[in-house]
């Protein structure tokens, strides 16, 4: 899995989707990578706001099974837990990026954990397994979440719960397209996210389209013949 991913959705709509109370801005990256300031979801003093963070506590990821035995982590993830939100992530398979987003939902949350030393926030975002459709496509994926689980990520007292709650986090349908190589070392640009491929939903339904048509065309053949 790429440490990449995209969120430019209005700051009105992630305000609606998310329940949010105070409005904010921000600037739109559409290749947000570690080290750069992202938006994230925390709550404090029993509020949700959203604040500006930088992306990377040590790692840019880390994975759910080290979380309860690794420091810093394991005590972040009882009281300091973030979400940000999200159009899309990114795979590499073969050499050749993929773009891979939810199809229900374009705005989704990552889950992740946060740390606060001097004022200055930092984050780093959750891994689990992969979703059934994405197993050939990476090892493991974000903690993703759809925008009305957010308070329940964020207000879950019980570790064990929590981290239950996490294992089942990627079991929405996703679809997913190749896009430029060019993704992999440049900066802050739309037009890279454009498809240089059909979209594994395209090409399942192009792939049903020809069963049907395949299936008539045997089915007309069988009732020509004479016996």
């Amino acid at each position: 899995m790429l440490s990449l991913y995209t969120i430019s959705s209005k700051p009105d709509a992630i305000i609606e989707q998310c329940k949010l109370v105070d409005p904010f801005s921000y600037s739109p990256l559409y290749q947000a990578r570690p080290g750069m300031q992202l938006p994230i979801i925390i709550q404090k003093e029993n509020k949700i706001e959203l604040v500006m963070a930088q992306w990377g506590v040590k790692n840019p990821f880390v994975g759910v099974n080290r979380i309860l035995s690794t420091r810093p982590y394991n005590i972040l993830i009882r009281k300091q837990r973030c979400a940000a939100p999200a159009n899309c992530f990114f795979s590499l398979k073969n050499g050749q990026p993929y773009l891979i987003r939810l199809l229900q939902h374009r705005l989704f949350l990552m889950g992740g954990i946060f740390h606060s030393a001097g004022g200055d926030l930092s984050f780093t975002l959750l891994q689990v397994q992969p979703a059934d459709m994405l197993n050939t496509m990476m090892g493991q994926m974000p903690l993703v979440m759809a925008p009305e689980k957010l308070s329940s990520w964020l207000g879950g007292t019980e570790v064990g719960r929590v981290m239950h709650y996490a294992d089942r986090a990627g079991s929405y349908w996703f679809d997913y397209f190749p896009v430029s190589k060019k993704i992999l070392n440049t900066g802050n640009n739309k037009e890279l996210l454009k498809p240089e491929g059909m979209s594994r939903y395209t090409l399942e339904a192009h792939e049903k389209k020809l069963l049907v048509l395949a299936y008539e065309k045997e089915r007309a053949n069988r009732s020509n013949l004479k016996y």
